[in-house]
């Protein structure tokens, strides 16, 4: 076989091989072999062994846009069109920023970090009061003990 005679031959393959398609191996025949455990689609097994998924709604489900999820204070809403699912990230230009702001402004950063250090100097001494009882309690219970 020459050149010639194996390019004739690969273009006839090119040209039948849509036509002479052998089905695909993950082709489906039912719908169920089509799930995709995903609660906003419909998945449905079409007549040429394809899988689609079809937007079913639900609670945090959308099709187009964020709009159509439900509102989470504080966080921005979008769609993820391609799994029909609402996606939330933290916003940084909304009223929690705003709310954020304005306790820092009441109460200032330094009376922030006052009130950290306070807590945690009030629970240093807590421990060591309770520290203290034990051995007390301890020392007590130890010579009560040496006396019998």
């Amino acid at each position: 076989m020459n050149v010639s005679s194996l390019g004739f031959v690969l273009v006839v393959l090119a040209v039948l091989a849509p036509v002479l398609s052998v089905p695909v191996a993950d082709a489906c025949t039912r719908n169920e072999e089509c799930f995709d455990d995903n609660k906003c689609t419909v998945d449905v097994c079409e007549a040429n062994g394809e899988c689609t998924h079809r937007f079913a709604g639900g609670d945090k489900c959308c099709e187009f846009s964020g709009a159509e999820c439900p509102y989470v204070r504080c966080y921005e809403r979008g769609c993820n069109v391609d799994i029909f699912t609402c996606r939330y990230r933290s916003s940084t230009n909304s009223e929690c920023q705003t709310q954020y702001d304005e306790f820092l402004q009441e109460y200032g950063f330094d009376d922030v970090i006052g009130a950290i250090i306070g807590f945690a100097i009030l629970g240093i001494l807590i421990l060591i009061f309770i520290s203290i009882v034990l051995f007390i309690l301890t020392r007590r219970v130890i010579r009560d003990r040496g006396k019998d």
